[in-house]
């Protein structure tokens, strides 16, 4: 199974950013690399202002947050996390899919 590598430049649409989580899904530190590089937390109301985030994917990017912040605790610490969740909040159903998320995800 070959790594997939992290795309040069940032998701235009919720559809690119979700069909490049789901090629990276299975490689955990490909994946926080791409949200940490390409998917800054201000890109992704913007990406899901329109179209929701769907619980499971929710799950991946808060998995990706994770990773980022256990693999590089100097650059990616509580402050860039709690950006990425207020920005996640301020998206269409943001809070209805946080509810949907089990308490391990």
């Amino acid at each position: 199974l070959s790594v997939p590598t992290v795309p040069a430049n940032s998701p235009k649409n919720a559809f690119e950013l979700l069909r490049n989580f789901n090629s990276m899904k299975k490689h955990p530190s490909v994946l926080a690399r791409y949200v940490r590089e390409r998917v800054p937390a201000t890109l992704l109301r913007n990406l899901f202002s329109r179209t929701p985030i769907e619980a499971d994917d929710l799950a991946i990017l808060l998995s990706a947050l994770r990773t980022s912040r256990e693999e590089t605790p100097s650059d990616f610490g509580p402050d860039q996390i709690e950006e990425y969740l207020r920005e996640l909040l301020r998206t269409r159903t943001a809070e209805t899919q946080f509810a949907m998320l089990s308490n391990s995800e």
